[in-house]
């Protein structure tokens, strides 16, 4: 029996009007497996070619990071200054720049270019030199400069430095209080500007942040500090945050400048103010202290200071007020934490009652930032310094300076201070 079916053609057997030359091209592409390998391999190889070779030259160079600095010391000293007996050359007068904003809170900034160095042969020095117990790699410099928490606001930096007159670090040495990356609009900026500008730094915790993400990107050997006895690793693994996006971008020479900033840096001697309205100075000067968070007052040994509590802490937990916090709404068995500024100064005030009568120092104060809501903050002992720039509000900084009182009957070095700020 003879079938009758008709054997099945394939679809480029007919010569249907209804495919277009186009068309039928496709239908043949489609059935040649070794065609489409082909097709892929053109395609597929210089795609291979760019994310093996190409795009990872596009990412940063990774830098090793060294054991970061538990305790910094300043690489200048104050060098007493005499001021010129023409009040009018002594200060500024009103400032006439790109900068000048009448609604700006900043006040008259001293004419410090006018002001003269203590020549160095004279007793008066060399009395205060040796108190000074200076390292022989320290500079001297005309005036201190410690700014609160920078943010990444790029622009309000400038606008500061461009009030006070900072002369790129030929006698001012300007540090800041860490928190100078994230939040802001210009990170890497900041952070550019303050290489290029011979500014100091000490470490926040959002650096710390940083290092951390940058530590796991590049896959390199834990964070930790020199000359500690309580190490803090960075193990964890992140997201793409904020920090990240940072860490990625960070160049080698970023890398060495952030892990250069100490979690402490010692000041050497600085004014302390004995009344609310930072009117009176105490006779006798206080070791000077900068760090991000704050110091637990029961610590005596700077190098035994928590990294953690260090860059973080804000209060102080009860019944004992010795366990940092960095909620200040954390409670315990219904008492309420209370700011670490407060033991800190009751700590420093029986330092100062058990001190010698011919002390040159007396107590030690406490410069920092991470703050904001509690803003700017003047105590004895301790001066709060993060007054919310990257929410809009301010961009605070101190600056202090030693300087040479003339009287009657003797000539005498004091230390002075003044505050500043500028809207952002």
């Amino acid at each position: 029996m003879v079938s009758e079916t008709t054997p099945l053609q394939r679809p480029i057997d007919y010569e249907d009007e209804e495919f277009s030359w186009f068309g039928r091209l496709m239908i043949r592409i489609g059935s040649s497996k070794r065609l489409l390998w082909g097709l892929g391999l053109i395609i597929g190889l210089p795609i291979v070619c760019f994310l093996l070779v190409f795009l990872p030259s596009l990412a940063p160079p990774s830098a090793d990071i060294p054991d970061l600095i538990k305790v910094g010391r300043l690489p200048v000293y104050l060098h007493p200054l005499i001021p010129p007996k023409d009040p009018k050359v002594a200060h500024y007068g009103t400032t006439n720049d790109n900068y000048n904003d009448p609604e700006s809170p900043i006040k008259n900034v001293p004419n410090f270019e006018k002001w003269s160095l203590l020549d160095k042969d004279t007793k008066l020095f060399r009395r205060h030199f040796r108190k000074l117990e200076t390292a022989a790699s320290q500079r001297p410099a005309k005036r201190l400069i410690l700014i609160g928490d920078v943010h990444g606001s790029l622009y309000e930096l400038q606008k500061l430095l461009k009030h006070v007159r900072y002369d790129g670090g030929r006698y001012d040495h300007v540090v800041l209080l860490g928190d100078f990356l994230a939040k802001g609009k210009n990170s890497l900026g900041v952070l550019e500007y303050a290489i290029q500008n011979r500014i100091d730094c000490i470490l926040g915790n959002h650096e710390w942040e940083v290092l951390k993400r940058y530590v796991q990107y590049h896959g390199l050997p834990s964070l930790g500090f020199n000359e500690s006895k309580n190490e803090v690793s960075a193990t964890e693994q992140y997201d793409l945050d904020e920090h990240m996006r940072i860490a990625k971008r960070l160049m080698p020479e970023h890398i060495d400048y952030i892990s250069r900033c100490p979690l402490i840096k010692e000041l050497g001697p600085v004014p302390r103010m004995t009344n609310k309205k930072q009117t009176k100075y105490a006779s006798i000067p206080a070791n000077g202290v900068a760090v991000h968070g704050g110091l637990v007052w029961s610590v005596e040994d700077l190098q035994d200071q928590d990294p953690e509590a260090v860059l973080t802490m804000r209060n102080l937990l009860p019944p004992d007020y010795t366990i940092p916090t960095e909620n200040r709404h954390e409670m315990v068995d219904g008492k309420k934490s209370k700011p670490w500024t407060r033991f800190w100064t009751r700590r420093q005030h029986e330092v100062v009652a058990n001190a010698s009568v011919d002390a040159f120092v007396a107590g030690t104060k406490v410069y920092y930032g991470h703050d904001a809501k509690r803003g700017v903050t003047f105590r004895e002992f301790s001066t709060g310094l993060d007054s919310g720039c990257v929410y809009g509000a301010q961009l605070s900084a101190e600056i202090i300076w030693s300087e040479v009182v003339s009287t009657k009957s003797e000539h005498r070095i004091v230390y002075r201070r003044m505050f500043t700020q500028v809207n952002c």
